[in-house]
Order: C-alpha cells, then sequence, then structure tokens
C-alpha cells in the first residue's frame, strides 16, 4: 500500500510569511491507446524540426527499424505536400515539416488506426513491433514533437532522445481527484522494448486495481504483471475510472514501478485525464525518463489558468525522502518507493514554485492552458541543472495542431538570473518581448523565469536562445482545450574525461618515476579551469593541462573543475597518482649475451640450456622453494670496518637492504636510475 501525502494550504500560508534529451539524433515514440476516439481525438500530427541549417534526413519506422507507415509530409515553410512510403524525410531549420498518416489511397487514417494511436482493445495485449509506435532516426540532431486535437480537447508528447531509455522507472501524472459520470477517463502506461527477451514487470500498484485485457475477457487484475517483449515490441496498460465513486482506478496506479531485463521507452498519460471538476477532462500524455536521470532540485513555472486547480506532484524513488517546498522550513516525508506528495497551486509565488528533495524525485505538473476546468494538461518537470541547452531552435507552428489555432499559447522560459542571460525569443525571426518577467524563484536566487503571450503573435516558428542553461515550456490553449510540453531539459551530467600523458602501465606517475601530463578532454566546454589535488585547489593551476611537479613523489588524487560563464560548474573524473615501478625502453642496438654460471637447487634443468637461456646475468638461481638470503647486519655503519663500495647487507634494525656507495650506507629505494 502506497502513502499518499497531501500538502494542504496551511503550509502555504507559513511559506508565504517565507547531453540534451529532446534534441537528439534517434527518438523513440510508444504506441497510445485513447478510451473513445470518436469524443476524445480526430486529427493526429508529428511536427520535426532542426537546428541545422543543411537540410537533413531523417529516417521514419515502425520500431522494428525495417517497416515504414505511409506518411502525408508538409514541409510548414513552402506550404507544400508530399507523399512519403520509405520513411526518408528532408527537413533544415528553415523548413521544418508536420507528418500525417495515410492509406495506399493518400486518404488520412484517423486516430486509432495510425501507426501511433491504436484501437483500444490493443491495451492488455503485446503489440507487434510492425504494428504500432515508431523510430526516428538521424545523423543529425531533431526533435519529434506529436500533437493531438478534438474540438474539446489536445495534447502533446515530446519524445526525450537517448535519455528516455533505461531499466526503471516510476509511473506518474497527475490524480484524478473526484468521481464522475464519465467513461472515457483513463491513465495509460505504454512502453516498447529495444532488445529482444526483455523482461518487463510492472508493480508497486494498488490491491484491486484493473486494466483493460483487450482479448476480450475479465480485466487484467494481478498484484504483479509481467510481459516478454522481442525488439520492437510494445504493451500497454490502461486503467479506467469507475463511474460515479472515487475508487482505486482513480489514482491506484500513481507510482507504481516499472522495471525491466533490457532498455525500454515509456510514455504515460491520461487518455483522457480529468480537469478541474468532476466531468472536465482534456488530453494529458508525456514520455518519461529512468530514475537515474532524475533530480533533487526543481523550478515549476505557473500555468495559465487559475492556481486552484493546478497540482504539483512528487513521487519518491527512494524510501524516507524529505521533500520542501519554496523557502519553508518544514520538511514532508515520504517513507516509501511510490509514496507521492500532492502540492496545490497556491503554492506558486511569482508565478514560480521550488521543489527539494534530500533524494532523487519525479515531480509532475497538472498545468491548465486558460481558466476553463477541461484545460488540463500535464508536463514531466526536468531538474534544475546546468545540463540543460542554451538555444531551442526550433519549435515549428508554435500555436497550432493542424490548422486549429490556440490564441491562449504562452511560451515560459527558466533561465539563469541576470542580464547577461536573459533569454532572446524569435518569432520568424523578429525578436519578441517578454509579457511577464524576470520573476524570481522562491527558495532559489540562482533562476529567474519568464512568460510570452505568442498565442496574441501570428503564426510562426520560435527560436530560443541564450548565454546560460534555459528551461522552455510551451503551453497553448483555447477556451475548451490545452497542451503543452518541454522542449529543454533533462539534459545528462556530461562526464569530462581526464587524458594521462607520459603514463606508465595505464598508470598516472609521480616524480622520478616517470612524471606524468594531464589534460582535460574538452569538447562543448569553454570557461575557467582549476585543478585540485586531494581535494584543495593548486595555485596557478589554471589551464587545460597540469604537469605533476618533479618533487610531487606522494600518491594523490586530482581532478579540474570547468566553471562556464553562467557560473555553472563540471568536475572532472578523478585521476589517482602512483609511484610507479621503474621502466625504461627496450634499447635495440644492444646485444644479448648468454649467461654461464648458474646455481640451482633443482633436480633437474628447467629448460634444456639453462642458464645459457637466460641473458645477460653473471650469476642465475634458481629454486622453487628456496629464496637468496645476503649478510644482516644490525648497524652495518659501525660493524663493518672496512666496507667497499658497491658492498650490499640487510640491516635488520631498519629492515631494509643497504647499500655502500663509497661514502655512506643507505637504504635502497624504488628509483628509476640512469643505468648507462
Amino acid at each position: 500500500m502506497k502513502t499518499i501525502y497531501q500538502l494542504f494550504l496551511f503550509i502555504n500560508i507559513l511559506i508565504s510569511q517565507t547531453c540534451y534529451s529532446q534534441l537528439d539524433n534517434i527518438h523513440y515514440l510508444q504506441p497510445l491507446v485513447f478510451g473513445d476516439y470518436a469524443s476524445s481525438v480526430n486529427q493526429e500530427f508529428i511536427y520535426l524540426s532542426t537546428p541545422t541549417n543543411a537540410p537533413i534526413t531523417v529516417e521514419v519506422t515502425y520500431p522494428d527499424e525495417i517497416s515504414s507507415p505511409r506518411l502525408l509530409v508538409v514541409n510548414l515553410s513552402l506550404a507544400t505536400k508530399s507523399y512519403v512510403s520509405d520513411g526518408l524525410i528532408t527537413l533544415s531549420n528553415e523548413q521544418p515539416v508536420r507528418i500525417s498518416f495515410v492509406n495506399t489511397s493518400n486518404s488520412i487514417l484517423k486516430p486509432g488506426l495510425s501507426a501511433v494511436s491504436l484501437p483500444t482493445n490493443r491495451a492488455g495485449t503485446i503489440i507487434k513491433s510492425n504494428e504500432g509506435g515508431l523510430v526516428f532516426k538521424s545523423t543529425e540532431s531533431f526533435y519529434v514533437n506529436y500533437r493531438a486535437r478534438h474540438t474539446g480537447h489536445a495534447g502533446t508528447v515530446l519524445t526525450k532522445g537517448k535519455v528516455a531509455l533505461g531499466k526503471t522507472f516510476l509511473w506518474g501524472g497527475t490524480p484524478n481527484e473526484f468521481s464522475n459520470t464519465t467513461s472515457n477517463i483513463g491513465t495509460m502506461l505504454s512502453f516498447t522494448a529495444t532488445e529482444d527477451n526483455t523482461e518487463v514487470v510492472v508493480d508497486n500498484y494498488e490491491e484491486g486495481l484493473e486494466f483493460l485485457n483487450g482479448n476480450g475477457l475479465a480485466p487484467i487484475i494481478h498484484p504483479t504483471i509481467s510481459v516478454n517483449l522481442n525488439k520492437g515490441e510494445s504493451y500497454i496498460l490502461y486503467a479506467k475510472m469507475k463511474k460515479g465513486a472515487i475508487t482505486v482506478q482513480n489514482n491506484g496506479w500513481l507510482g507504481a514501478r516499472i522495471q525491466s531485463s533490457k532498455q525500454i521507452s515509456v510514455t504515460v498519460g491520461g487518455l483522457l485525464q480529468q480537469g478541474g471538476k468532476a466531468d472536465n477532462r482534456d488530453i494529458g500524455l508525456d514520455q518519461i525518463i529512468p530514475i537515474q536521470y532524475v533530480g533533487t532540485e526543481y523550478i515549476i513555472m505557473e500555468g495559465n489558468g487559475s492556481i486552484n486547480n493546478e497540482r504539483v506532484i512528487v513521487i519518491a524513488t527512494e524510501e524516507d525522502t524529505k521533500i520542501t517546498v519554496n523557502e519553508s522550513t518544514i520538511e514532508n516525508k515520504l517513507t516509501k518507493i511510490g509514496d507521492y506528495l500532492i502540492v496545490p497551486g497556491s503554492n506558486f509565488m511569482n508565478k514560480n514554485m521550488y521543489i527539494s528533495s534530500d533524494k532523487p524525485v519525479y515531480v509532475f505538473h497538472k498545468v491548465f492552458g486558460s481558466s476553463g476546468f477541461q484545460t488540463n494538461n500535464f508536463m514531466l518537470i526536468p531538474p534544475t541543472s546546468c545540463n540543460g541547452q542554451n538555444s531551442v531552435d526550433l519549435i515549428p507552428d508554435a500555436k497550432t495542431i493542424g490548422d486549429t489555432s490556440y490564441p491562449n499559447t504562452i511560451l515560459s522560459v527558466l533561465a539563469r538570473k541576470g542580464d547577461s542571460f536573459k533569454p532572446i525569443i524569435e518569432l520568424n525571426n523578429e525578436k519578441l518581448s517578454e509579457s511577464e518577467g524576470p520573476t524570481n524563484v522562491p527558495g532559489n536566487s540562482d533562476w529567474v523565469s519568464y512568460r510570452y503571450a505568442i498565442g496574441s503573435k501570428g503564426l510562426g516558428n520560435i527560436k530560443i536562445s541564450a548565454l546560460g542553461t534555459i528551461q522552455a515550456q510551451i503551453l497553448g490553449a483555447s477556451g475548451d482545450a490545452g497542451f503543452g510540453g518541454y522542449y529543454s531539459g533533462f539534459g545528462i551530467v556530461p562526464e569530462l574525461k581526464v587524458i594521462i600523458k607520459n603514463k606508465r602501465n595505464d598508470l598516472a606517475c609521480t616524480g622520478d618515476t616517470g612524471i606524468s601530463v594531464l589534460q582535460s578532454e574538452l569538447n562543448q566546454f569553454s570557461g575557467t579551469y582549476q585543478w585540485y589535488k586531494n581535494g584543495k585547489l593548486i595555485p596557478g593551476a589554471t589551464t587545460i593541462t597540469y604537469d605533476i611537479p618533479y618533487k610531487d613523489t606522494e600518491s594523490a588524487d586530482y581532478f579540474m573543475t570547468v566553471t562556464l560563464n553562467d557560473g555553472c560548474i563540471y568536475f572532472s573524473e578523478i585521476i589517482t597518482t602512483y609511484a610507479c615501478p621503474c621502466f625504461k625502453p627496450f634499447n635495440p642496438e644492444a646485444t644479448d649475451t648468454n649467461s654461464v654460471v648458474g646455481i640451482s637447487t633443482t633436480e633437474t634443468r628447467t629448460t634444456p640450456l639453462w642458464p645459457n637461456d637466460i641473458p645477460n646475468a653473471f650469476l642465475v638461481l634458481e629454486s622453487k622453494n628456496k629464496g637468496l638470503v645476503i649478510s644482516r647486519n644490525k648497524n652495518p655503519e659501525k660493524n663493518i670496518l672496512l666496507p667497499v663500495r658497491g658492498m650490499i647487507v640487510y640491516d635488520s634494525d631498519d629492515k631494509c637492504i643497504k647499500l655502500y656507495n663509497g661514502t655512506k650506507w643507505s637504504c635502497i629505494k624504488q628509483k628509476c636510475y640512469d643505468y648507462e
């Protein structure tokens, strides 16, 4: 049994007294099912765009990555159309495209019959790799945006590239809080395998939760659901709400766990999902990310409706997770994995909300496009970090789905604080001014948000750029429908590698055993550099390379930081140095001589030519169970009155082998002597 935590208004009263996933060269779009196609969705499109100026080719296939659906491709800039049967689509930055699905007669397929939206009775069945879902591939990076609509409904999915692939996910979304009298409210989980023999287990949902069974039999009711999929196959679970009562069907799925033996991609949503009142509803969809990419800090930007309707949902990925909101010192504890906290929209301050946790969490936002209770949507919120894009280039036909325009569309952008980091927004290459902002974030002084009322502007494409990291959220709406999603965020912490030069046996060496040079392997980074030794700053070590000093003979840990222009700091991997063994390169001009004298304790020669086959020795010793014992002396400096240069003994007091160099006795230590 998961525990639900509700953050009530009185906490807000206390508060008031206080890498780039969406841009990638491969994308996965899972098949979807709607509870009622006739009244839920009658148009669907896929928008492709890229920051690349030169034309690129995107290959669109079913998840088998062999066959392709027949497509109608509309060039949004030239207003031309073409029919594609091989899945190859050409686009560029100035010429984004819109895709529809067609049959062999070039008639547009209705939702429910396409490559993405499938008949409702496919829920609870294995969907073959050439039946549903899509894979998009190119040599260059691009965006994929699925948009669907009906007269009174709208929704969208922003795919997240390779970051969407993983093995452990939690089923997120927004709660259905009211009893209803309609039959088309429900919640969906869809996942697709990327390899053969992928075992997927779904558990940690409420007891008695029922899922549609596409085989026409009784509902699927099991404490654990296990499915084996081959590459490109998908499976959909659909939990339909019951009429007239609040039951486990409302929210029993929220926080469920999805685990797989190999990488899968996952999309969740309500088709339809409940809005601000019992029977108000709209499409809500998003592709989620695996738990290794969620974070501990989130900034949520308010929607375009009433904050009394909005909700922020925080789901724990680990036990005993502590959550704080804005500047509050009050901690909300989530005891078990999958437990969730519902934060009311009344906690928005300056149109922003700050969520922090001591362990990684998922955060979802139930957002409204207008004051209408039926304009709800939801978004997976990206964690706040430096690992995002500093541009979105571009959002095609930003406020439209097909030929339908949504006049209440708002673009919200989260940016680093400071005039130099203020984002630049362009509509059809003309700069736009913000309608609101910069507005501060309660509890986090590093970020501010801006809002742009693009719904009141002309039709066209949106470009966003900034000096620092941004998160860009598009929220489209009319009086009866809302849609939205994030075009940036979900960046992965980049791996900053260090190259070791002059290494010995794959090790970084210190001092006279062979001085190594450490060099950061920088690709997309520029800024100021600083090297550290054992966690302490090395004065003056502010270049891309660091030469380990000759006298630095002790083993140590080194790393480097890169501080970007917006204040974000990246850390390199840690390199440990060693006092490496002496090594001298082979002299190709040297000639071997055979050893002549040998002493052995073995009964027979180990080789027929022993000791002659041991090169360059004056005396060869050999034994399987004996060792060489040299003279022992407690104090050779005093006891050996007439030492000879080159004499060696074992000093039993100092516990070392000592060598007399003609002047003094010294312990023999590991060192690269230059024998000439």
